[in-house]
């Protein structure tokens, strides 16, 4: 499927691996993988979002504690939670862009229903860039949002608490 082939080469992309698409293309056609992957592309997940890490899978050591496993890094999927998987180095992920149970054409490549995007080892330090140094401009030029269904009141209140909030997580992170 096109939507399939236009993910690998993104994931290949993320990870330099460009000489590798069609080895990610076939990880992501392996049973377990696609079955996620088609699920999340149907609507059928409860997620809006999946996310692919390419590092050595997490093992417990003797102490409890998840550490690296030996071995070669792998491509792995996951959703972020209930898998014993953690970020280590960054993450490519996919987000849903259509409205719940509404399925991403998968015989189209590109399109704004599905977006893509990378992530970097430390969650809050990705989410400080992307609100400090995409979003903010944006929403602080009042030119560049439509704020149509918000009074002069109500969106100066958001610019405000947006503002607070990128300082605040800026000054924690």
């Amino acid at each position: 499927q096109d939507r399939h082939r236009w993910m690998a080469a993104n994931v290949a992309a993320a990870f330099n691996m460009m000489d590798q698409t069609a080895k990610i293309e076939d990880v992501l056609g392996e049973y377990n993988n696609l079955k996620k992957l088609n699920d999340f592309l149907e609507g059928k997940s409860k997620h809006r979002h999946i996310f692919i890490y390419y590092q050595r899978p997490d093992v417990p050591n003797d102490m409890g504690e998840l550490v690296d496993a030996k071995g070669d890094p792998k491509i792995m999927i996951t959703t972020g939670e209930h898998e014993d998987m953690r970020i280590k180095s960054r993450a490519v992920y996919f987000l849903r862009n259509v409205p719940d149970q509404k399925v991403v054409k998968a015989d189209v490549s590109c399109d704004s229903d599905l977006l893509f995007g990378e992530m970097a080892a430390s969650p809050l330090e990705s989410l400080n860039t992307g609100l400090m140094d995409v979003f903010r401009p944006l929403v602080n030029n009042t030119g560049s949002v439509d704020w149509a269904s918000c009074d002069t009141e109500q969106a100066t209140e958001f610019r405000s608490s947006f503002e607070r909030f990128t300082t605040d997580l800026s000054e924690g992170i």
